[in-house]
C-alpha cells in the first residue's frame, strides 16, 4: 500500500518566502465536501508531483490515485487548502507538519455542506 508521504518544503509564490503555513491560512477541507471528480483530480495532482518517489515497485497513475483518495476516505490523510497560495495538499495525519501546523492552530477544519 502507498503512504502519503510528509513534504517538507514551504510553497514559495512570486517571490514570498514566507513558510505555506502562515497563521490562519490553512483550512482542513473534508472529503464529503468535495465532489468525487474534485478529489481525484487533487489526488492525482499530489501524486503527478515531481519527485515523488514511491521506492523500488512501480505503481500505475490510476493505482496511486485511489491509495490516496483511500487514505483520504479512512482519515488517514486530509485534504488542506490554503488561499494565500490558492493551493491544495494532502497531508498524513500523524505527520510532524500536521501536528505543527495543528499545535500552533494555524488549521481551520472548514465546515462542510
Amino acid at each position: 500500500m502507498l503512504t502519503v508521504q510528509e513534504d517538507t518544503t514551504t510553497n514559495m509564490v512570486d517571490g514570498d518566502e514566507s513558510p505555506r503555513s502562515a497563521p490562519g491560512s490553512v483550512m482542513i477541507i473534508p472529503h464529503t465536501a468535495l465532489s468525487s471528480e474534485v478529489l481525484m483530480a487533487i489526488a492525482e495532482e499530489f501524486v503527478t508531483r515531481e519527485g515523488t518517489d514511491y521506492g523500488m515497485v512501480a505503481y500505475s497513475l490510476e493505482s496511486k490515485v485511489a491509495s490516496v483518495v483511500k487514505q483520504v476516505q479512512t482519515g488517514k490523510a486530509v485534504v488542506v487548502f490554503d488561499p494565500k497560495t490558492e493551493s491544495c495538499d494532502i497531508v498524513m495525519k500523524g505527520t510532524a507538519r500536521y501536528r505543527s501546523v495543528v499545535e500552533a492552530g494555524l488549521i481551520e477544519v472548514a465546515e462542510s455542506e
